[in-house]
């Protein structure tokens, strides 16, 4: 438990941040050394977790599993390695496949795993409303949920 606490505060809270505007203004402005080393800090981080999480199922989609460290990692690097590719004005383009090569390969792992699919448990029209209507989450289709008791 204590492993998932440090992880989620050192290292998806500063990803939560920077996902909005007022932040993404402000990581501009960093010295480009600054930014270069928080970002891999931040890899080093989820590689750490992809490595060392042992839950690999979870079948209420409330915990943090393998799965779900990969595609945090996906994400992540997906939005660093755009992030690098676009703003050249940083001068860290050249740098930005390794980001998008990280994203890919997280993703992939994701999807060999086999753990999560499109939900076709209803009717054509009814599987995707149940997916969003369900009092309990949808384990084929859905990889993490926050659920909440009513009241």
């Amino acid at each position: 438990m204590d492993t998932i606490l440090a992880i989620g505060i050192r290292f998806f809270f500063p990803y939560f941040i920077l996902s909005s505007g007022f932040f993404l203004r402000l990581i501009t402005r960093l010295p480009v050394a600054r930014l270069m080393i928080f970002m891999d800090s931040i890899l080093a981080d989820i590689n750490y977790a992809c490595a060392n999480i042992k839950t690999t199922s979870d079948g209420t989609r409330s915990l943090i599993t393998k799965d779900i460290t990969y595609a945090f990692k996906s994400r992540i690097c997906l939005f660093e390695g755009t992030f690098r590719k676009y703003h050249t004005e940083l001068g860290l383009a050249s740098s930005a496949n390794t980001f998008l090569t990280e994203a890919a390969n997280a993703a992939k792992t994701v999807i060999d795993g086999g753990t999560f699919k499109v939900y076709e448990g209803a009717t054509t029209s009814g599987s995707y409303k149940k997916i969003f209507t369900n009092a309990t989450p949808v384990p084929d289709e859905i990889m993490l949920a926050n659920i909440m008791e009513p009241g």
